[in-house]
């Protein structure tokens, strides 16, 4: 599944828990090998924001790091 789908889901799933206002997530875009465009989520959590990359998550980037440049 494409990066904006997966991402479109995760923010659904996040503010229909209840724990999570609009606001409180961000869409972000960032180049993989510096050509091809991808997306991913900043979530608040606290004071903090978290980067959430959950299609690169399946490729060994954890959560709180996402895809960009050659990583």
């Amino acid at each position: 599944m494409h990066c904006t789908n997966i991402n479109r889901i995760l923010k659904s799933l996040l503010i229909g828990s209840g724990l999570f206002r609009e606001e409180d997530i961000r869409i972000k875009w960032t180049l993989i090998w510096y050509v091809s465009p991808h997306q991913h989520v900043q979530v608040r959590i606290g004071d903090r924001w978290i980067n959430v990359d959950i299609w690169a998550h399946a490729y060994g980037i954890e959560f709180g790091d996402y895809t960009h440049g050659f990583h």
